[in-house]
C-alpha cells in the first residue's frame, strides 16, 4: 500500500512539473532624462516604468500562443543630452544582435530634443 501511495505522489509530481511553463524574460530598455535639466520628468518616467512591469510580472507575465514572458527593465540615464540619447538607442538596438540581454523595445526619450534625434 504504501508504494502505491509513494508511485500515486511521483506521478502526481511529475505530471504538474511536466506541465509547467517555462517563462522567458523579455528586457525593455528605458532611455530617459534622469539627470539633466528635467530629472523629475526622468524620475517619474522610471517610476512608471518600475511600476508597470513589476504589476505585469505580479500578475504572471504576458502569455502569447502558450509561451510565457516576464519582463525586466534596463535603465539608461541619457542626461537630458541628445546624443547621449542616440548613443543610448544605438546600444539598445545593438544588444539584440551582440548581447545575452535583448532589448526588445525602448521607453523615452521623454523630451523631444531628445527623442527626435533619438529616431532619426
Amino acid at each position: 500500500m504504501k508504494k502505491v501511495i509513494l508511485w500515486l505522489c511521483v506521478l502526481l509530481i511529475s505530471s504538474a512539473v511536466g506541465g509547467m511553463a517555462i517563462t522567458e524574460t523579455l528586457t525593455v530598455g528605458l532611455n530617459a532624462e534622469i539627470t539633466g535639466g528635467v530629472p523629475t520628468v526622468g524620475a517619474s518616467c522610471v517610476n512608471a516604468a518600475q511600476l508597470a512591469i513589476e504589476e505585469i510580472n505580479a500578475s504572471g507575465g504576458l502569455s502569447v500562443n502558450g509561451h510565457q514572458y516576464d519582463f525586466d527593465l534596463q535603465i539608461k540615464d541619457n542626461e537630458d543630452n541628445a546624443d547621449k540619447a542616440v548613443e543610448i538607442t544605438k546600444e539598445f538596438i545593438q544588444s539584440r544582435l551582440l548581447s545575452s540581454i535583448r532589448i526588445i523595445a525602448m521607453v523615452g526619450p521623454n523630451a523631444s530634443r531628445n527623442a527626435i534625434p533619438a529616431a532619426t
